[in-house]
């Protein structure tokens, strides 16, 4: 496998089909590789199908959905193989997700409150 690495941007959308525990997005640039990158399955409206990609901003833990051209085949396998052989991946990023942002609040309400 190539070596992947991406620069993403921590941004709030609509487009994502999933629940996601952290509306909150920080807007900070991070680098990801293709461990980083994780596939959903759902099905669109038509019954089919699909899957959508996305990583965890290790900041604020918003889950950004990535956009499927920039990630290259193999890094999409890679995601899909890891969903698939673990069912309940999309639940525990979800849940990972909270508690960066939680870390990360709690954190900077503390410094407030010390100040």
């Amino acid at each position: 496998m190539d070596t992947f690495k991406r620069e993403v941007v921590c941004m709030r959308d609509d487009d994502f089909n999933h629940i996601r525990n952290v509306e909150f997005s920080c807007g900070s640039r991070f680098d990801i590789d293709a461990n980083d990158v994780y596939g959903v399955n759902s099905l669109n409206y038509f019954g089919e199908d699909i899957t959508e990609y996305y990583a965890i901003c290790p900041f604020c833990g918003h889950i950004n959905k990535l956009d499927e051209k920039i990630l290259p085949d193999d890094v999409k396998l890679e995601a899909d193989f890891k969903s698939k052989t673990e069912p309940f991946l999309y639940k525990k990023n979800n849940l990972k997700s909270e508690l960066i942002y939680l870390d990360r609040i709690s954190s900077s309400y503390i410094l407030k409150r010390i100040r």
